[in-house]
């Protein structure tokens, strides 16, 4: 009897020597800081995309997946363990930041292009500029200046003025109003200094149609007709930038106000403002 119980004990020590001798021995849970470390030490791949990998008790880790990488069949392991393509092209992986990129191997997320690059192989579009130039696409825009970390945006609107655009989303409005009712933060914003042109849009040029409304606007004035005004013509128009924003010269002549006997030569500046007179000016000289 006493030989037949030292018999199975010594199979049962056997046996379970045997059993450990093939079980997987899994790495503290502990040291596990990635998918591909949890994936090594044998802890079960849930099959889903992008796969997930769990350790008990120890969180879940999720394969980094980007656009454009090799497929898994091209991934092959060099000497330093590190994963690479084929090619010998690095990828994002092991020491990743959150956004899975891999500092040691050059890589930063770049956010204008939403994947992780190096930056001397592909440089990072601005995203400011990115929003600078949407902002040039835009109706009733005239021009459009990164001011540091700010965008400045023109109206062509009559009062528009400008607004100023952060990097954090937030907004300000300062329109066109007199110098003791403009805010401090918006005279301190207008007055910044080395701004990036991003855009400035050439007005539309419909010199003819302000010159019918300021020569229309001036023959209606009591310094034409009740002068007898007389021989009226445009001489230059410049454009301004606003839409229908002109400054005209309208030239004529008319009875002098000391003499109607002798003939005054009237220079009027009409200006225009969204196609209706803002402004009118006048300078007159008598001629011989």
């Amino acid at each position: 009897m006493q030989k037949t119980t030292v018999l199975i004990a010594a199979a049962l020590m056997l046996l379970t020597a045997g059993c450990f001798h093939d079980a997987k021995v899994l790495e503290p849970k502990d040291t596990i800081l990635s998918f591909k470390e949890c994936a090594a030490a044998g802890y079960p791949v849930m099959e889903s995309h992008p796969r997930q990998c769990a350790v008990p008790g120890g969180g879940t880790f999720t394969e980094m997946i980007e656009e454009n990488r090799a497929s898994p069949d091209e991934w092959t392991d060099d000497a330093s363990g590190e994963e690479t393509v084929a090619d010998g092209e690095q990828l994002v992986g092991g020491d990743q930041d959150s956004h899975g990129c891999k500092a040691s191997a050059g890589y930063r997320w770049c956010e204008a292009t939403q994947r992780c690059q190096r930056f001397w192989e592909e440089p990072c579009p601005s995203e400011l500029r990115q929003d600078a130039e949407a902002f040039c696409e835009e109706e009733h825009v005239s021009a459009v200046y990164i001011c540091g970390e700010t965008v400045k945006v023109v109206s062509s609107l009559l009062g528009g003025g400008m607004t100023f655009h952060s990097r954090r989303g937030e907004e300000i409005r300062c329109p066109v109003v007199g110098p003791d009712s403009i805010s401090e933060e918006c005279r301190e914003l207008i007055s910044g200094e080395g701004c990036e042109t991003v855009c400035e849009k050439e007005p539309e040029d419909e010199s003819h149609r302000a010159e019918i409304i300021a020569i229309n606007h001036v023959q209606q004035l009591p310094a034409y007709r009740d002068f007898n005004g007389r021989n009226i013509f445009p001489r230059n128009v410049q454009v301004l930038r606003c839409p229908g924003c002109y400054d005209v010269e309208v030239v004529f002549e008319r009875d002098s106000a000391k003499d109607p006997d002798s003939t005054t030569r009237a220079l009027m500046h009409v200006k225009l403002s969204n196609w209706e007179v803002s402004d009118v000016t006048s300078t007159y000289e008598d001629m011989m």
